[in-house]
C-alpha cells in the first residue's frame, strides 16, 4: 500500500526551498528533494513536471509569506514611514534571496515566467495601494498633486525592487523622494494641503 503523506505539496516546497537556498540553482536536483521528503523521485513529477516549475512554486510560496507579512505591517499601529521601511525590508529579503535564481529558471516558457513575476509584483502593488488608501482615509498621509494611490503604489514597489537589487540608492535616499510625494500627518496636526 502506498505511503500517504499529508500536505505533500507543501512538504515538497518546504524541502525544495531548503535545498535550493543551501545548494543554489545549479546544484539543485529533484532527487535531493525526493530523498529529503522520503518519497520516490517519480512522486515529485506527479506534482511538478520539472525542476524549474518546482522552483517557481518555492518562489511563489515565499512571496505569499511576504504578502502576509506586508498585510500585517499595514494593519499594525504605527507611523506610515516606519511601516514603509518594514515593507522595504521584506521586499529586500525576497529580492536578495531569489533574484538570481529567477533569472536562471529556463524550463518555463518566457511568457509564463514573466507572467508569474508580474503576478508577484501586481499583488504587492495592490496591497500597497490599499495601504495608501487606508492611511489617507485615516488622515495619516496626504499624497501631493492628486497623484492616485495606484500610481504611487507602482512607484513605491518598482523603486523598492530596483533599490533592493541594484543598491543604487539606499532606503533613506528613497525616503527623501517619497516624502516629497507622500506627506505624513502627525496626530493633532492639520494637513497643509
Amino acid at each position: 500500500m502506498p505511503k500517504v503523506i499529508p500536505n505533500l505539496t507543501d512538504e515538497i516546497i518546504k524541502q525544495a526551498k531548503t535545498i535550493l537556498l543551501e545548494k543554489g540553482y545549479e546544484n539543485f536536483h529533484l532527487r535531493d528533494v525526493s530523498v529529503a521528503c522520503g518519497i520516490a523521485l517519480g512522486t515529485i513529477y506527479n506534482y511538478f513536471p520539472n525542476k524549474d516549475e518546482l522552483i517557481m512554486a518555492v518562489v511563489g510560496s515565499n512571496w505569499d509569506e511576504i504578502n502576509l507579512n506586508v498585510e500585517s505591517i499595514c494593519a499594525a499601529q504605527g507611523l506610515f514611514y516606519n511601516k514603509l521601511e518594514k515593507i522595504f525590508q521584506e521586499m529586500e529579503q525576497f529580492v536578495t534571496t531569489f533574484h538570481d535564481i529567477l533569472f536562471k529558471v529556463k524550463k518555463i516558457d518566457r511568457k509564463n515566467k514573466q507572467g508569474c513575476i508580474d503576478d508577484i509584483f501586481l499583488r504587492l502593488i495592490e496591497l500597497i495601494r490599499q495601504f495608501l488608501v487606508l492611511e489617507i482615509k485615516g488622515g495619516n498621509i496626504v499624497i501631493v498633486n492628486d497623484i492616485s494611490p495606484e500610481i504611487v503604489a507602482r512607484f513605491i514597489v518598482s523603486n523598492f525592487a530596483i533599490t533592493a537589487h541594484k543598491k543604487i540608492l539606499g532606503f533613506n535616499d528613497l525616503m527623501l523622494i517619497f516624502r516629497a510625494i507622500i506627506i505624513e500627518v502627525k496626530k493633532g496636526q492639520k494637513s497643509i494641503l
